[in-house]
């Protein structure tokens, strides 16, 4: 999930090898999860929030944990918020208008067009932005997309 939400706000690091990152810290590292650096003593908060195995047994099978801690998580999180602002600043680059916009960000998130009531949606909620709140009402259009199963899961 870490990874997908970096590679659509055009963040991920793709370099191969090298040595771990700490990945919970602020501001976060881009580098893949993969890298991430894992004490075997003070495991971060994230991964018990993503139940996370013990990292001194064998694990050979993962069961799906789908826990409400982890949408909290997710809702308070300054790594989503970071992202949802990067992926807001890269939609107005590429969109001026308002629906182009949030096409934009439709492409970017879910690889599809939205459809109209989604349109009319977001729309609404753009508009009840006060006048000098667009860009961080895009950041937070940006951040509910990020937090929808849609975007989490695969069909």
């Amino acid at each position: 999930l870490r990874d997908t939400i970096l590679q659509a706000s055009g963040q991920l690091n793709l370099e191969v090898g090298g040595r771990p990152v700490k990945i919970d810290t602020h501001p976060t590292p881009t580098r893949r999860t993969l890298y991430g650096f894992i004490d075997r003593q003070n495991l971060p908060s994230i991964f018990r929030a993503f139940d996370f195995a013990n990292p001194d047994t064998h694990c050979p099978e993962r069961y799906e944990n789908i826990v409400p801690q982890q949408a909290l998580y997710l809702m308070n999180s300054p790594f989503l918020s970071d992202q949802s602002k990067k992926i807001s600043e890269l939609s107005g680059k590429n969109a001026a208008a308002e629906k182009a916009r949030i096409k934009v960000l439709y492409q970017m998130l879910f690889q599809r067009e939205p459809k109209p009531v989604e349109i009319v949606d977001a729309l609404k909620f753009i508009k009840a932005a006060k006048v000098g709140d667009k860009e961080k009402t895009y950041s937070q259009l940006a951040q509910v997309l990020f937090l929808s199963n849609e975007f989490r899961y695969l069909d």
